[in-house]
């Protein structure tokens, strides 16, 4: 463990240990653990963090002591990996995987993949060593673990130099060696040192040699034993590779010397070191030594196989023994999920018969009662049926009273027309004219409202449409008139349509008089919104040559007085003026509307042209 990684846990387990109350030496304990398994002391660093592990067991732990044991736990998979017994260490590293996910420990979690890709990796399983450290990498590069940066690179690196990508090797083991320096990190340093070694191997024997030394110097001094009779055991090679056979002759001395401290835990090189010195003593002519060695390496290569294939024995039994105590205990769990839903089905079925004699009080209850409701229903369907039938006669006679208005005032028109036709005097027809006009837009109305069934309301765009092909058929304009209206989709009742078609109608008849100009058409543009305030603005303009200017001794005509005074009836007011035309702006009021808006008093303003073109 580097400096900095010492720093940052010291801080967070002073942390911890000052809100739990706990004494320091469990955190001592961890230290000392972390160091036995750097010297390669698995088997005590084992003991050490179980010991640690049990004196935190409890049934209700704290959320710092679930944190503390993962940790425990990490170090002791780390430890198993070191002394080789992969089968506890995969299985130990896939429950601490899990717990890991469960607790969203990110750190743990990338470091345990790290070690689990360590083991695919020496038996032979690149998809799934490569899988591994893609998971570790993705960890550590969403949630920045830069303490974990030198080990993943070393990794990677040793799992290029496994499957043979040297490139990525070289590239990784300087990754992992600046970050490790960084950190000051002596053991990701050794380990980068000796991935750089096996880069150069096969181009530069003195940078091969010279990285090794620093890596074997590395575990001599941190008495990992293993590791440095793996180191010297690697150098040997290369002085073979040299011809230097002298200085691979002692480099495999130091070797044999290291061999025997390790073979018992570690017997992965002993075929090697055995052949690197058959090799080195054939070189140096010494046949029958060499050939003792070589038996030596084979037999050596067959125990080791022998090892290795007890281990996963054990591992599969250890399985095994693991997969009948949770059949045990299913059947178990089977045998009280039986017996908690035989009690369930005899409350259940009490509580059915309770529910059932409930219900058959309630049915027969509400039996009684939808009798009740049943007699009063036909009554008010009754009732109701009579008023249907009061209402539609009543909309019948309406329309009748309607329809015959309309005629009546069809008849008043007609007669309006024929005694035109026996004046001579134009200004005589022309004042005829005007008031059948005026009387026709009130007909129109009651026409309207006798068509479209609707009680008591017409809609204004129907009405605007009927008074404007009414004007456009009397008038003997050599073109047809053009009529844009954009009035909206609005309702009038009776008291409101009237004023407000009688408004119109003036307008209209204005426009046909007053705002023909030859050799142009006559185009009138119609608009209708409401406003914020709950008023109604109606803007009219033609594109005649627009009102006349003002004057106080002239006075008004009928159409003017009928448009101030209709104004006046539905509460609003009016604005006259010359934009390309004449431009009316009438703002008005519905009149008799429930949801009407108190009348807020306001002073009349006066025109500012009259309505005299």
């Amino acid at each position: 463990m580097n400096l900095l990684q010492k720093l940052l846990l010291s801080l967070a387990v002073l942390s911890a240990a000052a809100l739990s109350g706990q004494s320091e030496t469990m955190w001592r304990q961890l230290f000392a653990a972390e160091e036995l398994i750097s010297a390669a002391k698995c088997d005590s660093a084992i003991t050490t963090l179980d010991n640690l592990d049990a004196s935190l067991a409890c049934d209700d732990p704290e959320p710092w002591e679930r944190n503390f044991r993962l940790l425990i736990r990490l170090k002791e998979c780390n430890a198993l990996v070191r002394a080789r017994r992969f089968g506890e260490a995969t299985e130990a590293l896939l429950h601490l995987i899990d717990d890991a996910q469960r607790l969203q420990r990110n750190s743990i979690l990338a470091e345990a993949y790290i070690r689990l890709a360590f083991i695919h990796q020496h038996q032979h399983q690149p998809e799934e060593c490569r899988d591994l450290l893609q998971q570790a990498d993705s960890l550590i590069q969403q949630h920045g673990i830069r303490s974990l940066v030198p080990l993943l690179n070393n990794r990677i690196a040793g799992y290029h130099r496994y499957f043979g990508d040297m490139d990525e090797v070289e590239k990784h083991a300087r990754t992992a060696l600046t970050s490790a320096e960084e950190q000051n990190n002596a053991h990701q340093v050794a380990l980068a040192h000796f991935n750089l070694s096996f880069y150069y191997r096969s181009t530069d024997l003195q940078a091969s040699q010279r990285h090794l030394e620093e890596a074997t110097d590395y575990y001599y001094h941190t008495g990992s034993m293993g590791d440095y009779f793996a180191m010297t055991l690697v150098l040997t090679g290369l002085k073979i590779e040299s011809g230097n056979m002298e200085e691979a002759l002692a480099a495999n001395d130091s070797s044999l010397v290291y061999a025997a401290m390790v073979i018992e835990k570690d017997s992965t090189y002993l075929n090697r070191l055995y052949d690197y010195r058959a090799t080195i003593l054939k070189e140096l002519g010494q046949t029958d030594s060499a050939w003792h060695y070589l038996k030596l390496a084979h037999a050596a290569e067959l125990d080791h196989v022998d090892r290795m294939n007890q281990q996963n024995a054990v591992a599969i039994e250890e399985r095994y023994d693991s997969e009948k105590k949770s059949l045990l205990i299913a059947e178990q769990s089977k045998m009280l999920a039986y017996e908690r839903s035989r009690v369930a089905r005899v409350i259940l079925i009490f509580v059915l018969v309770v529910v059932i004699l409930v219900l058959a009080y309630l049915v027969t209850n509400r039996v009684r009662r939808s009798r009740a409701a049943l007699e009063q229903q036909q009554l008010t369907e009754e009732k109701n049926q009579q008023l249907s039938e009061s209402l539609a006669q009543q909309k019948l006679l309406q329309g009748e009273v309607h329809h015959r208005v309309k005629n009546n005032l069809q008849i008043i028109i007609s007669l309006l027309q024929m005694q035109m036709k026996k004046l001579n005097d134009p200004v005589a027809r022309g004042q005829l004219d005007a008031m059948a006009g005026r009387v026709y837009s009130m007909a129109a109305v009651h026409e309207i409202l006798y068509q479209q069934g609707r009680v008591g309301e017409i809609n204004f765009r129907t009405y605007a449409q009927k008074i404007c092909q009414h004007f456009e058929m009397l008038s003997e304009l050599p073109h047809a008139s053009e009529f844009d209206l954009d009035v909206g989709n609005h309702w009038f009742n009776l008291e409101t349509a009237i004023p407000l078609g009688t408004m119109f109608n003036e307008l209209l008849t204005n426009s046909f008089k007053y705002a023909v100009v030859s050799g142009q058409q006559l185009r009138i543009s119609v608009k209708l919104t409401e406003t914020d305030d709950g008023m109604f603005l109606l803007e009219y303009q033609d594109n005649g040559p627009g009102f006349s200017a003002p004057s106080g001794q002239q006075e008004e005509g009928l159409g003017s007085y009928l448009i101030r005074g209709m104004s006046r009836q539905l509460r609003g007011r009016l604005e006259i003026s010359n934009q390309n035309g004449a431009n009316t702006r009438i703002w008005f009021r519905r009149k008799n509307d429930p949801a009407e808006t108190p009348k807020k008093k306001r002073k009349t303003r006066t025109l500012v042209a009259t309505t005299t073109a």
